[in-house]
């Protein structure tokens, strides 16, 4: 079963890939997901989320897309029944960027599971890119990070000045 949503984000595709990408941010926007601990290369991370919004699971996901700036995904399993994958795609828009949010599960149970969920599955990933652009939004109000905004200096000589 696959489930995709596509929205556009008011930022660039470098800066929403970025935002994407930083798994210990989604604490600060995301209503389900929390990212712990990465190892050492900083290709698996421990994921922590509500199972149907009753049971909370935590399992090691494989961060197994990571094409800067077009794409950024994870792929898990609670056990040989039951894989899942979520990704986002980033292409650039006139605007800003366009995202494509795709979720897939696989496996036995996750296909059965998938179908009988269906609607609750696409109901909370359209939550998730509400809180997602929401977070996207902030950031379009801000400059990116280290950049300030320079203010101009007037090398003129002021009204009273000594030249001599």
């Amino acid at each position: 079963m696959i489930e995709e949503t596509v929205f556009m984000a008011p930022i660039s595709q470098l800066r929403s890939w970025s935002f994407i990408s930083e798994l210990a941010g989604y604490e600060h926007w995301h209503p389900h997901y929390r990212f712990g601990r990465l190892n050492a290369q900083a290709t698996h991370a421990q994921l922590s989320f509500r199972l149907f919004d009753w049971r909370r699971v935590r399992l090691w996901v494989e961060i197994d897309n990571i094409n800067k700036p077009q794409g950024f995904g994870w792929r898990g399993q609670i056990s040989s029944f039951f894989k899942f994958s979520e990704r986002y795609e980033i292409l650039p828009a006139k605007t800003g960027s366009e995202v494509r949010h795709v979720f897939e599960i696989r496996g036995g149970l996750g296909n059965i599971s998938g179908w009988l969920s269906r609607r609750t599955i696409r109901e909370e990933m359209q939550e998730h890119d509400f809180a997602l652009l929401k977070a996207l939004k902030k950031r379009a109000l801000r400059p990116p990070h280290g950049k300030t905004q320079l203010k101009l200096v007037s090398t003129a000589p002021t009204r009273g000045s000594a030249n001599d």
